[in-house]
């Protein structure tokens, strides 16, 4: 009988659990409006998943209007980490630290989750913590939905 489903908050290993609620704060970004003033105008990078590289890392230099996160795209900001949500993204390691994102905010593909590292935690330590293939594994084995949009 399978365990509880593997989310981005806990990975199986060795027999126990990494808890990475203890280090980060999973799709913690505000809304657009509650964005530190930020203008809703004001251009904000925008990463959709095309963008990420299997394995890690992004390479973008699209830009949205910060509102358009009201239009249903995922809010992020600098230093953040995102995975993807869905296969076969998740399992080929759709996974980039926006440690070299050019605005302080950022908008993405819905698919993503986002990870952000609690004070005194390095988002590098996260990013690499996403890319672990007991991670990969665990993550893959408990999709569930459609083969292709398994989430």
């Amino acid at each position: 009988m399978p365990g509880p489903p593997t989310t981005p908050e806990s990975i199986s290993s060795k027999g126990g659990n990494l808890n990475i609620r203890r280090y980060a704060d999973s799709s913690p970004a505000p809304e657009p409006h509650d964005a530190n003033g930020v203008s809703a105008d004001e251009p904000v990078a925008f990463i959709p998943m095309a963008s990420v590289a299997e394995g890690g890392g992004w390479v973008s230099a699209e830009t949205r209007p910060l509102a358009d996160g009201r239009k249903g795209y995922t809010l992020f900001q600098h230093g953040d980490v995102i995975i993807a949500k869905i296969t076969p993204c998740f399992e080929n390691g759709k996974v980039a630290l926006l440690s070299d994102l050019d605005t302080e905010y950022g908008l993405g593909s819905t698919e993503f989750h986002v990870l952000r590292a609690k004070p005194g935690h390095d988002p590098r330590f996260i990013y690499h913590w996403t890319r672990h293939p007991a991670l990969l594994r665990a993550g893959e084995a408990s999709m569930t939905g459609s083969a292709g949009q398994r989430e």
